[in-house]
């Protein structure tokens, strides 16, 4: 099966924020989150991590510490907590997996 680069990203954002979200409240380092990318898709490295990492800062949903030289350091914002957490809307661009009759029922 082949995926569009469109969903690809989309799959990624949500994977980043479900990462940083089990990082809470202290974040993470880029290097935690490069091995769960991969489980997914193999073949992602840095520079498509950091892409997506920076999308999901313009949408206002983490923090990031771009360093010059060394690993990024990203923090959830509230919003981001909110948007994992299915309190808020879904945004596009991210593959947030609708809620199951069980988070519905424990929320």
């Amino acid at each position: 099966m082949t995926i569009s680069s469109a969903q690809r990203n989309e799959t990624i954002r949500w994977l980043i924020l479900l990462t940083i979200s089990s990082a809470c409240p202290s974040g993470t380092h880029e290097n935690a989150l490069v091995p769960v990318i991969k489980s997914q898709y193999p073949d992602a490295d840095l520079d498509e991590v950091r892409s997506n990492m920076e999308y999901l800062v313009r949408g206002g949903l983490i923090l990031l510490d771009m360093s010059s030289t060394g690993p990024w350091f990203c923090m959830m914002r509230n919003e981001g907590m909110r948007f994992v957490y299915y309190a808020t809307d879904v945004l596009p661009g991210i593959a947030r997996p609708i809620k199951s009759p069980v988070q519905a029922l424990s929320a």
